[in-house]
């Protein structure tokens, strides 16, 4: 466990500040003593996660402001009183937003103090962070900036969740404009690099598979991949190949193979390592009648179906594979 920040019995003592002429942006990391949730990872208590903060104290002395976590965990500040400050978070869900307090000591070169996010149980999606100890040091880069590319940052989030909302609810269409919103939002704000906007770019791609539009989602994805590598190249790649599969889905039971055939492919040469995908591309062969590309491709890429499950859609494609050369053969002649 890594140690503690001092706190005097127990209290975070407020060290008194004249109100800021500017926001200012502070930097550090912060030590989680204990969270709950499905999302937080199995060494949050071993690393200590980078934090940011920008802090604007106005006339009336009241303070506002947003931090970062991560650069992906966005919280907004309010409060009279820096020894016990709201935090509220973009969920559209207000009993997830509200409720969360940080509490900060403000010293002229450090500022310390703790983070308190309301529990959840384990299983729920999620990450909260119950008690953490932060400590910052003031930077001197623009505050101001900052804090107006963090606010947008916010507003996309909020947007995200309210979409999400909606995917769960099926409500597919309604979601889409959300997303696009948001993704347009956070992308000024932070630039296309920025992880919540390689979210909102699937999350964005996904809702248009989901409301039967794939074709969309995958001229929104395929040429952006230029612009990324490493994980996030990964990451797209794999939404995309998802929604090419699932235009060659749509193309396939409507019988037009030929049209959608090439789906099949990109999906199987974007992502090798999903066993539907060359499934997708033998059958297909099968209904147009080209049984030696079909076993071609089987053969190559049989080891991939490993679960029970696969297996059986492999002895699936063969069996039709095997009716189909069946159907062609010549018929014996007799003498």
């Amino acid at each position: 466990m890594k140690g503690h920040l001092s706190v005097v019995a127990g209290t975070i003592l407020l060290t008194a500040v004249s109100a800021q002429a500017a926001a200012v942006l502070y930097t550090g990391e912060m030590a989680v003593m204990r969270a709950s949730g499905k999302y937080c990872a199995s060494d949050v208590y071993e690393r200590l996660p980078d934090i940011d903060m920008v802090l604007d104290r106005q006339a009336d002395g009241n303070f506002r402001g947003y931090y970062t976590i991560q650069n992906v965990k966005i919280g907004k500040i309010s409060g009279s009183d820096a020894a016990r400050l709201s935090v509220t978070y973009p969920f559209s869900d207000r009993g997830r937003a509200e409720g969360h307090v940080l509490s900060l000591v403000l010293g002229k070169n450090l500022v310390s103090g703790t983070l308190q996010e309301k529990g959840m149980a384990d299983s729920a999606e999620g990450c909260a962070i119950e008690y953490a100890e932060v400590r910052l040091s003031p930077t001197t880069e623009d505050g101001d900036a900052w804090f107006k590319t963090t606010e947008k940052s916010y507003r996309a989030s909020v947007l995200s969740s309210e979409a999400l909302g909606l995917v769960k609810k099926e409500q597919y269409a309604k979601a889409i404009p959300l997303y696009q919103e948001a993704l347009a939002t956070e992308e000024e704000a932070q630039g296309p690099e920025s992880p919540l906007t390689i979210l909102y770019l699937d999350s964005l791609a996904s809702a248009f598979g989901k409301n039967n539009q794939s074709e969309q989602g995958i001229e929104l994805l395929k040429p952006r991949l230029e612009e990324y590598s490493g994980p996030a190249l990964k990451f797209l790649s794999e939404s995309l190949a998802h929604l090419c599969s699932l235009q060659g889905d749509t193309l396939y039971r409507d019988k037009k193979y030929t049209e959608a055939l090439p789906f099949y492919r990109q999906a199987m040469e974007t992502d090798t390592g999903v066993s539907s995908y060359p499934a997708g591309v033998a059958r297909t062969l099968i209904r147009l009648h080209r049984p030696d590309e079909a076993a071609v491709i089987i053969d190559q890429v049989a080891p991939l179906f490993t679960t029970k499950e696969e297996q059986n859609e492999l002895d699936q494609v063969r069996k039709e594979l095997a009716d189909v050369k069946r159907e062609t053969a010549p018929a014996p002649t007799h003498r």
